[in-house]
């Protein structure tokens, strides 16, 4: 596999860098997260989606053999992690927040992969140095902590009917 690029870290920018340009135009009410949540579930699923859809298209017979993974260790590979295969392909085409795929959904495929096949787990992480997964994960990090800081500040508060401000019910007597 060839020596990596800022490729994946210039998309995963782009999209924080949309991703922040929405939030700044939302509203942002004190307890209320759904909005960040969505959004921040957008960026993690691209990225995560993107490595674990590289590396099945990496699963080629040049990597298999320079991996020492033999073709029906692929298609185990192959019909075991379809599922995850087919969301993440889906979420790239989509778009989708719905937390198919996460960082905690793509941990665990990394350990039930290097449960079924250890060269199979040196293959991903060959991707995902290609990708440059450290880079891309701290600056999902730094987005997820400035997001808290994004939006329309709402104060929203409950006013009882037996209570009026002169300030907010002026007579026009």
């Amino acid at each position: 596999m060839a020596k990596g690029s800022n490729t994946m870290l210039n998309a995963v920018n782009r999209i924080i860098d949309e991703s922040k340009h929405t939030l700044l135009k939302t509203p942002r009410f004190d307890g209320v997260d759904v909005i960040r949540k969505h959004v921040i579930g957008v960026v993690e699923g691209f990225f995560y989606s993107n490595i674990i859809i590289n590396f099945q298209n990496n699963l080629t017979k040049e990597n298999l053999k320079e991996c020492n993974i033999s073709e029906k260790e692929a298609n185990e590979i192959k019909k075991r992690f379809k599922e995850i295969f087919d969301k993440s392909s889906k979420n790239l085409k989509e778009g989708s927040s719905k937390k198919d795929i996460n960082f905690n959904v793509y941990q665990k495929f990394k350990k039930d992969l290097n449960n079924l096949n250890k060269n199979a787990s040196k293959l991903l992480l060959e991707v995902e140095n290609f990708l440059d997964i450290k880079s891309c994960e701290e600056s999902i990090e730094e987005f997820k902590e400035e997001s808290k800081n994004l939006g329309k500040s709402v104060k929203i508060g409950t006013i009882r009917a037996n209570e009026s401000s002169d300030e907010d019910y002026e007579d026009d007597e």
